[in-house]
């Protein structure tokens, strides 16, 4: 009886495999179809979180620029807070450059590839006067 069961329990599965199968596109079955591993990369940034931290970054600067400027904070230290911003910025810019924009974010690429990546900032301005002066 248990060799019955056996019986029953592959064929049912072997007719099930078949079917399958032919109702795939209606062609023979194939066990060994190559399958094709994709990786999926979610862009975590969106064009306006971009925008958005490269506006704190600026931020940043002018809020040193104004304690520098009203002598609050020495040069030295006034240098290593636009180093460190200036390292923000290029760790951004990085994002940018591989952040890939839709269609309907053709401003926001421009933005970024016809403004902001092709000229210098004003922290690199401001960094470059310190080091020249």
């Amino acid at each position: 009886m248990l060799k019955n069961k056996t019986h029953t329990l592959v064929l049912a599965s072997m007719l099930l495999f078949t079917a399958m199968g032919f109702a795939n596109n209606n062609t023979d079955l194939n066990v060994f179809e190559s399958v094709e591993v994709v990786k999926i990369i979610q862009d975590k940034w969106t064009a306006e979180a971009l925008k958005k931290q490269f506006n704190t970054i600026q931020e940043q600067f002018e809020a040193a620029e104004i304690l520098f400027n009203a002598k609050e904070i020495s040069k030295a230290s006034y240098k290593r807070q636009l180093k460190r911003l200036r390292k923000k910025e290029l760790k951004l810019f990085k994002i940018v450059k591989k952040h890939t924009f839709k269609d309907h974010e053709m401003v926001e690429y421009n933005y970024w590839h016809q403004g902001v990546l092709k000229f210098p900032t004003r922290i690199e301005q401001e960094l470059l006067k310190l080091t020249q002066s």
